[in-house]
């Protein structure tokens, strides 16, 4: 099985991420600015921390971050998406 593998927007890879950095969140630029947190992605072999950042909010919903999940022999990242609140 390769390292990693791209199915659906969503990566998979066999070698674990790393703990997430907790990084401190600024004050808001703006009115109805939504924090989305950093998160790991995986690139060229290795993992590489994409730092956290304000984006406009979309009333109605509420911002689910990006997350891997542990699945079978490996991981699966699933990126940040807008939920119906």
């Amino acid at each position: 099985m390769p390292a990693v593998e791209n199915v659906a927007h969503a990566q998979f890879v066999v070698i674990a991420p790393p703990e997430p950095i907790i990084e401190p969140i600024p004050v808001a630029p703006y009115e109805g600015a939504v924090w989305a947190p950093g998160y790991h992605r995986y690139h060229r072999g290795r993992y590489v921390w994409i730092g956290g950042r304000y984006q406009h909010g979309r009333p109605g919903y509420i911002w689910a971050p990006h997350r891997w999940e542990h699945e079978g022999r490996g991981w699966r990242h699933h990126p940040g998406r807008w939920q119906r609140h």
